[in-house]
């Protein structure tokens, strides 16, 4: 199917909206004086799976534009249009502008899903990790002095020492 994308880890900037805190936020994370947050990227540089999940970020941000009050971009290029609006005061061209919606949409696809901060993998690991323990514990306050007996079965070996 598709090529597999690699990102590097990007920094999350949290956007309450598309408004001026917005421009300050991404300004924050940028290196160059325009408060670019990297190299410039397009939308239709992006595989068709980013896309996807990119388009399911916009979807929620627009969701949560409604529940503020504000109206919502209805596509990515509506949000760049909003951003381009927004980086004039600082020199940004439609270009520069449609990068940062990019990024942006991307840090929130990869935030949604669990890529960034890794709660989705965190609880599963550590009821593994706290089974595994309380396993180890049970088995050496038992008293079965490390030893073990398998139950008759089809297999060759009937018991043996840990």
């Amino acid at each position: 199917p598709g090529a597999l994308v690699v990102l590097p880890r990007l920094p999350i900037a949290v956007f309450a909206s598309a408004d001026a805190s917005d421009a300050e936020a991404a300004a924050a994370s940028g290196d160059d004086d325009k408060g670019l947050t990297g190299s410039i990227i397009a939308y239709d540089d992006l595989s068709e799976e980013f896309k996807e999940l990119a388009n399911a970020a916009l979807k929620r941000r627009d969701r949560a534009r409604v529940l503020e009050g504000k109206t919502k971009y209805g596509s990515v290029q509506g949000m760049v249009e909003a951003y381009t609006e927004l980086g004039k005061e600082k020199g940004w061209t439609p270009e520069e502008a449609e990068s940062e919606v990019v990024r942006y949409l991307q840090r929130q696809a990869l935030r949604d899903e669990g890529g960034l901060d890794g709660a989705g993998q965190e609880l599963p690991t550590f009821v593994l990790l706290g089974l595994l323990v309380v396993s180890i514990v049970y088995g050496l306050l038992s008293g079965s002095g490390g030893s073990f007996e398998l139950p008759p079965g089809p297999w060759s070996v009937v018991s043996g020492k840990l």
